[in-house]
């Protein structure tokens, strides 16, 4: 920012930009790229002077999502090998506060710090371990930018224009105007004061017979302003930052549209495509992590499968992008598994693959086709040139086929070097195979490299999320 129309000199090392503020008061000044551990000093002058000291040139990475990328170093498994590492100068960390917006701002609120055992506990585990291997491999500094939010679905992430674009998305917005229409603070304020005292009351007894407390009621939040409204997040924690030159996108989401997995293939291609374009820095590399298995008690069992399925057609829908299985490191009893190290290191493996050209099988096998040979059904995979295996050594695990009546029975599965033979005595003429296909499912499918395959269907019969919007 500036006086309008006044002149801003940006000294960047030995690079000088001379630029004009706009009438809106706004300036930018462009560089072009330098070699990775360059270290330099910036110095601002305009109507008053800034200096910042020690930059360096090198791989920023945005990560985002909600509780699983958020989710701390200090809580993880490996939380007390991860504080013991020394101060690293090379491994730049920039939080973004959390913060609701209902219009696109200009600002987020945040500084770099240097990784270190006090900036790393509350830092996300899953973005740092992905930077610090990237740091190990590549040998250049990293930034990771951590802009989450728990909790949170995926529509508050993307902007409301790319959204009001899509039919398919339009019922969910409708809902929100709705709700901002018809909202009525006083008998929202009303409601809140009743449910306070009567868990007052309820707190008091429980004190007495020393037994866990309820969740406190919180505080009428308007809608206009809540962090689940489409959109809101975007404006206020990501659309601040689309000038910053990155290398690409981490994201761990999904949970809070597990009920509307269907329309989640909409939605989140949707985003992917918003935040390239508001980059305009190309097909920026995405790469994000499929849901670990968990036993949801108000679903149908299934929805989380949908919710796999639809990240997986994301993938097969857009390029340079990755997807994360963690069939393998999920807690059925925990929405948020501990082990996030593994979570980091495979999405690594993506962007060191797929972006930095790496010579490394980037994922567990993915279903691509099958065909019906005699009784049984031969399915192909991607990333599995070397052969499929157990994971565990122990036979195959929830594998379910069925006939043209859609009736899923146990599946008697071997393997053929990369070829999965699937059948059933029962069925003559078998038409598809589903994998995993439960929230709970722990399968044990996985590739040479010991790399766990997606849950997957070989049909295309309507689900139990297809018509939820």
């Amino acid at each position: 920012w500036g006086a309008p129309c006044s002149l801003v000199t940006v000294k960047l090392g030995s690079w000088v930009r001379k630029v004009q503020v706009s009438k809106s008061g706004l300036w930018l000044a462009y560089f072009l790229p330098h070699k990775a551990g360059t270290k330099v000093d910036l110095l601002v002058r305009g109507s008053n002077q800034e200096k910042r000291t020690g930059l360096l040139f090198g791989e920023v990475w945005l990560c985002s999502g909600q509780s699983n990328m958020s989710w701390p170093v200090v809580l993880t498994k490996h939380k007390k090998e991860d504080l013991k590492r020394p101060a690293d100068s090379m491994l730049r960390l920039f939080q973004v506060r959390r913060q609701t917006a209902y219009v696109p701002q200009k600002n987020v609120y945040g500084r770099w710090i240097i990784a270190s055992p006090s900036s790393l506990r509350t830092f996300s585990a899953v973005c740092y371990h992905f930077g610090l291997r990237l740091r190990e491999v590549l040998k250049v500094p990293v930034g990771l930018i951590q802009s989450d939010w728990g909790g949170t679905p995926a529509e508050s992430w993307t902007p409301v224009s790319a959204q009001k674009a899509n039919p398919a998305l339009q019922p969910m917005l409708q809902r929100w105007e709705t709700r901002v229409r018809l909202y009525n603070a006083a008998k929202a304020l009303r409601l809140y004061k009743r449910r306070a005292a009567m868990w007052k009351l309820i707190a008091a007894r429980r004190k007495k017979k020393r037994l866990p407390l309820p969740p406190k009621p919180r505080s009428p939040i308007p809608p206009r302003y809540h962090a689940h409204r489409p959109g809101n997040l975007y404006n206020s924690m990501i659309h601040p930052l689309r000038h910053m030159s990155l290398a690409g996108f981490v994201w761990y989401q999904g949970e809070s549209n597990v009920a509307r997995a269907w329309n989640y293939r909409t939605l989140f291609a949707t985003l992917i495509r918003s935040w390239r374009k508001r980059w305009a820095l190309g097909p920026l590399p995405f790469y994000f992590v499929q849901l670990a298995p968990y036993k949801y008690r108000w679903t149908r069992g299934v929805e989380l499968a949908e919710l796999r399925e639809a990240q997986l057609v994301t993938y097969r829908k857009l390029k340079n992008t990755g997807l994360v299985v963690t069939l393998d490191i999920g807690d059925l009893k925990d929405i948020h598994p501990r082990d996030k190290r593994t979570v980091g290191r495979r999405l690594a493996r993506w962007a060191l693959s797929g972006t930095y050209k790496r010579k490394l099988v980037p994922s567990g096998p993915l279903y691509r086709s099958f065909v019906r040979k005699g009784k049984a059904l031969h399915l192909e995979f991607d990333f599995a040139d070397k052969g499929l295996k157990s994971c565990d050594g122990k036979p195959l695990l929830h594998i379910v086929v069925a006939g043209k009546d859609r009736k899923f029975v146990s599946a008697k599965a071997r393997i053929q070097g990369k070829t999965l033979i699937v059948s059933h005595p029962s069925l003559v003429e078998p038409h598809a195979v589903r994998y995993g296909w439960k929230d709970d499912a722990l399968p044990n499918l996985c590739n040479q490299e010991g790399l766990p395959a997606s849950s997957f269907r070989t049909d295309t019969w309507p689900g139990v999320t297809d018509k939820r919007r």
